[in-house]
């Protein structure tokens, strides 16, 4: 009886250590945030303000850094969005240029690129660096700093 109480001790462990750790697919995580970014892009150009704050974790812990300072939860961020850009005209057309992605581990990302618009008034751009954290099979922006 030992020998099996030992043999199957050893087997569950054995299984925790090695079995049971899920790999990573970091081209797969890529892929998924690029994708995400694309269809935030849509969801600026088509001037919803609400489908481009679907990838913002929905929390009051969420952080956006600007030259202004931090603004601290979703709704903040949300409010400062619709202050600086009230309709279609202001909001114009955003493209993004990725320059990197680095998976951090199975739940985290940092993305770093470009973003550029254009509106009436004139072309406007700068960078971003976006930490993304994985929730619910989900990936939200956790952290924005745009300049």
């Amino acid at each position: 009886m030992k020998n099996k109480t030992f043999k199957f001790l050893f087997f569950i462990l054995f299984s925790l250590l090695f079995g049971c750790k899920a790999s990573i697919n970091p081209n797969a995580i890529r892929e998924e945030l690029t994708a995400n970014l694309e269809a935030q892009q849509v969801c600026w150009n088509n001037a919803d303000l609400s489908c481009f704050m679907e990838y913002y974790w929905h929390s009051d812990s969420l952080k956006f850094v600007t030259k202004n300072g931090i603004a601290y939860g979703w709704q903040k961020t949300f409010e400062n969005y619709r202050k600086a850009y009230p309709d279609k005209a202001a909001m114009g057309q955003l493209a993004f240029d990725i320059k990197e992605v680095k998976v951090l581990n199975d739940h985290e990302a940092l993305m770093i690129g470009e973003w550029h618009l254009d509106t009436a008034t004139g072309p406007k751009g700068g960078y971003f660096s976006l930490l993304w954290a994985k929730s619910n099979g989900k990936w939200f922006i956790i952290l924005d700093h745009t300049s």
